[in-house]
């Protein structure tokens, strides 16, 4: 082609390009089909011999990051935003959508503190809280969680502390947010033993068993998901200073 970053998988390379493509493919397929025996050989051990495994691997990625442990975590510096001043916009259109989506924030929150207060999720037409889905049948105030960071950010400051009672009291881990994380990071560290090392989309936290959305392409992993998972895991090591999860 003319335009040097412009090319071509027609005319005389076509074959070529066409068996390498073909390659790709069967190698993503072999590598998928050798992941599923791997899932399916764990389902076939006891329970015993998975949590051996699991501390195995643990062992083992503990041990590697150890010679590690001379490396200084780089700062993570908070840039100062483009016309923000104080939290507040100068805009005032910007600052009447913030307001706007605040309100939202703030509806939807009052609503599911209302009529499903510890639930999963909130239907919002019945009126009821819901947690029979991806979160299991228990009730780990999963809205509340996830909603935590962005209520703060908001200066929903109330509703923050309403939340942060909430899991304080009730939620199955312990009592301060830092120790509530590691206990979760640590039983998510088995969804990261895969072939690739890119982690399954969901993961028993019981068994450490491990698998992707059968709805996704080809049984494949979620860019978004563990894209997201890589920022909170290396944020944690930040806050703990322990270098397993970066």
């Amino acid at each position: 082609a003319k335009n040097p970053g412009v090319f071509l998988i027609h005319g005389p390379d076509e074959h070529r390009h066409r068996e390498e493509e073909e390659r790709l493919r069967n190698k993503i397929r072999a590598d998928h089909e050798k992941a599923l025996e791997e899932a399916k050989e764990k389902l076939r051990k006891s329970r015993e011999e998975i949590r051996a495994e699991i501390q195995t691997e643990k062992n083992k990625v503990a041990q590697a990051m150890k010679t590690k442990e001379t490396r200084v975590l780089p700062p993570v510096p908070v840039p100062q935003r483009v016309g923000v001043s104080g939290g507040d916009p100068e805009d005032m259109e910007i600052k009447k959508k913030r307001d706007k989506i605040k309100e939202m924030m703030k509806h939807a929150w009052d609503n599911y503190r209302t009529y499903g207060w510890g639930h999963n999720e909130l239907r919002p037409i019945a009126r009821k809280g819901h947690s029979t889905n991806i979160f299991g049948s228990s009730q780990m105030g999963a809205t509340i969680v996830d909603a935590l960071d962005t209520l703060y950010i908001m200066g929903l400051h109330d509703e923050f502390m309403d939340g942060q009672r909430w899991i304080e009291e009730n939620l199955d881990f312990s009592v301060i947010f830092k120790t509530k994380a590691v206990q979760l990071a640590e039983k998510l560290l088995p969804a990261f033993n895969t072939p690739t090392g890119i982690p399954w989309a969901m993961v028993n936290l019981k068994s450490g068993v491990g698998r992707n959305w059968g709805w996704a392409s080809a049984g494949s992993s979620i860019l978004a998901e563990f894209g997201t998972l890589h920022m909170e895991f290396v944020h944690l090591s930040y806050l703990t200073g322990d270098l397993t999860y970066y």
